[in-house]
């Protein structure tokens, strides 16, 4: 038998909540023993978008301890408790002769018991390891500050780490999403990585050339408004710096929401909030140029989708969205810090229809996206299982 661990896997949500159920729609095609194990708040989720596979799937939950979960936010110890709870289940149904892929919550800091099994073990792919650096950010406060320190600490203490470096040991490869997260496993176990993002396509989109003839005015960025999202760059850029006849799209929620209205004081910056996943393609498809300035990525899953949908990316050269400036498919910013970000910016912003001229044509661009067709990742886990 084949295990897939996924803590998210729901269908319809896009972004990494989305990475476990396509990964087992996709491996369900290739090999009739597989089971996926998740959690039993997705269950009513895949019964509206995925009946027929229910006799497939292995819903667990700690019925004592899901009370106290908080409500649409992450918990570590209710992720802690629920890993446990799925090695007990696990550890009575599974033979050495199994195989066992832990892929969502890919993040090598979370802990993970699997290790305990003695069936084969397939980790990731995992993140975790990405750093911000705080001169990319405008003004950074004490408590993140603080929290920036924490991470930094953490990661230099994870090869202390028992559950890392016993998953690590067990496993039989590693799957990373960046390189940078490559120094969180311990260097005599390195020889199992393999570098793949956990992002993927349902299939490679009708791309068109872009056009060059149109007005580069409708911008939108999508993503959670947290600090390491960069939307301040945005703002200012908005505030100071943009065209009358522009206007920047802001769709999601997060903790920074409100301080990044506060800042707005322009009426071209539209603060959208959360919206249903098929309203973020309407956005993407009415706008002209996506803009992420994220100073990390892991998935990079927004930066996918805007490609498919035929926009110009502007974004970062580090992180997970490496992959597009390393080949060519976005315009980059590659400054160091804030404010030499927010020059870079605007010089961009003030040549987008030279920048767009220089980006592969549409046949590359088609190319490049079947590297990542949910099918083919697939095919590679499907490798690493056989192997």
């Amino acid at each position: 038998m084949m295990y897939l661990v996924a803590y998210s896997a729901e269908p319809n949500k896009g972004g990494e909540h989305e990475v476990g159920w396509k990964s087992f729609i996709e491996l369900s095609k290739l090999r009739n023993d597989i089971v996926l194990v998740t959690r039993t708040a997705n269950k009513k989720e895949i019964l509206n978008n995925g009946s027929e596979y229910l006799s497939r799937i292995l819903f667990i939950e700690n019925e004592l301890f899901i009370k106290y979960k908080p409500k649409s936010k992450f918990s570590y110890l209710y992720y802690v408790v629920w890993q446990w709870s799925v090695y007990l289940k696990l550890k009575k149904v599974v033979l050495s002769t199994d195989i066992i892929h832990l892929i969502t919550f890919g993040n090598i800091l979370l802990p993970s018991f699997l290790f305990l099994l003695k069936s084969k073990l397939i980790l990731g792919p995992m993140g975790g390891g990405s750093l911000i650096d705080g001169k990319m950010l405008n003004s950074n406060p004490l408590g993140f500050k603080t929290l920036l320190l924490i991470k930094r600490i953490l990661v230099r203490l994870n090869t202390f780490n028992l559950l890392v470096r016993e998953n690590a040991r067990r496993a039989d490869v590693i799957i990373l999403r960046t390189k940078e997260t490559e120094s969180l496993v311990p260097k005599w176990y390195r020889h199992k990585i393999r570098v793949m993002l956990e992002t993927g396509l349902d299939c490679v989109p009708d791309l068109d050339e872009f056009s060059y003839d149109k007005p580069f005015i409708r911008f939108l960025f999508v993503g959670r408004l947290v600090r390491s999202k960069n939307v301040e760059l945005l703002i200012d850029y908005m505030n100071y710096h943009a065209q009358d006849n522009e206007t920047l799209f802001v769709v999601g929620t997060g903790p920074e929401e409100d301080r990044l209205k506060k800042r707005s004081f322009k009426a071209n910056v539209k603060f959208v909030g959360g919206v249903h996943h098929n309203k973020v393609l309407e956005y993407m498809k009415e706008s002209d140029v996506f803009v992420f300035p994220s100073v990390k990525e892991g998935g990079s899953h927004a930066l996918f989708e805007a490609f498919s949908n035929n926009l110009p990316i502007v974004c970062l050269d580090i992180s997970g969205m490496k992959v597009f400036p390393s080949n060519r498919f976005c315009i980059s910013l590659k400054s160091k810090d804030y404010n030499s970000l927010l020059v870079e910016l605007v010089t961009v912003m003030r040549s987008l229809r030279e920048r767009v001229k220089e980006l592969p044509r549409v046949e590359d661009r088609k190319q490049f996206l079947k590297n990542f067709l949910w099918s083919e990742k697939a095919l590679n886990y499907n490798e690493f299982y056989n192997g």
